[in-house]
């Protein structure tokens, strides 16, 4: 005979994850790529911005500038979609924390929107386009999930943003060894893939538990 799991066991897994999806963000804004020198080093979003500079980023309509920044909004779609398990028998101040969360989702979605130099004279510019589309399709999601949030939508979330963090990833670091700079994977980017693994993990293990998904 089996024993029944407590209702609280999976969300205290949901939980977690929320945790692991911060500090992937918290990642983002550690060095993604290393070099000898340490003003080369760039966070992720110097290195999406120095990729569109270089010609291995420029070309292939920005694919690793766009793996990049993806990267920013697939977490905040995953935290927006996950923040209804922080409710108050598991969090005391449960609402406030799910309020916090979800703004914390929204200002990294505003935190992508390019520089006021596209709305004002650059308006063609594909780069900055690339940010500004990115920015809108974050925010709906975000928005959306406020609403009606999909808890299963998470796990293709992280997976996506796996993905895209390790081709950007890769990708860049090829960019720079071409010109000839001895470069490697940064502690930014191990950490915050490290830490989108670990949340796809408890996720999933979360979802073993029988947790019942909206």
């Amino acid at each position: 005979m089996t024993s029944a799991v407590p209702k609280s066991a999976p969300i205290r897994w949901y939980g977690l994850s929320i945790v692991a999806l911060l500090l992937a963000w918290v990642g983002c804004y550690l060095p993604w790529i290393a070099t000898k020198g340490a003003a080369l080093s760039s966070n992720l979003p110097d290195l999406a911005e120095w990729m569109t500079l270089n010609p291995y980023g420029r070309g292939s309509a920005l694919l690793t500038p766009l793996a990049l920044r993806g990267v920013f909004g697939l977490i905040a779609v995953a935290l927006a979609n996950l923040t209804p398990l922080l409710t108050a028998p598991m969090v005391s101040t449960g609402r406030a924390v799910r309020w916090t969360v979800r703004v914390l989702a929204l200002l990294i979605a505003i935190g992508l929107l390019p520089p006021f130099d596209f709305f004002r004279t650059s308006p063609d510019d594909p780069n900055y386009r690339q940010q500004f589309l990115i920015t809108l399709l974050t925010c709906a999601g975000v928005l959306i999930a406020w609403r009606r949030p999909i808890r299963v939508l998470a796990v293709p979330a992280v997976i996506l943003a796996i993905v895209c963090g390790g081709l950007g990833v890769l990708a860049s670091v090829s960019a720079w060894a071409a010109l000839k700079l001895q470069t490697g994977v940064g502690i930014g980017a191990l950490l915050t893939l490290l830490a989108l693994l670990t949340a796809l993990v408890l996720m999933l293990i979360a979802a073993r538990r029988k947790v019942v998904f909206s």
